[in-house]
């Protein structure tokens, strides 16, 4: 994905992800989705996935769905941290408070 490339590019990583889709009809939809940890390009890919399968298939849209945008939230610097290499679990109380302070968003 080229959202993940540009961060990683970057030496970047990000936490949270705006997917906002607008309609041929000028409905815009927008919803941030969260991860337990640095979302990797399959992750991004699933949330992005989930988020229109929940847009097309329960809000029964009255127009197709023309721009879909991927913001990312939560961008922490990529230097020194690992993933979860598919691990899940929550993060500790300073994982927390560092991803807080990184994004101030918490």
């Amino acid at each position: 994905m080229q959202l993940h490339e540009k961060l990683t590019a970057h030496g970047l990583a990000c936490t949270r992800l705006e997917i906002a889709a607008t309609t041929t009809d000028g409905q815009e939809l927008s919803r941030v989705r969260r991860h337990d940890g640095l979302l990797t390009v399959q992750a991004i890919a699933d949330r992005t996935r989930w988020q229109l399968d929940g847009w097309l298939t329960r809000r029964r849209l009255a127009a197709p769905i023309t721009t879909l945008r991927l913001t990312p939230h939560g961008v922490l610097r990529q230097a020194g941290l690992q993933t979860n290499c598919g691990v899940s679990r929550a993060p500790t109380g300073t994982e927390h408070t560092a991803r807080c302070t990184a994004s101030k968003a918490c």
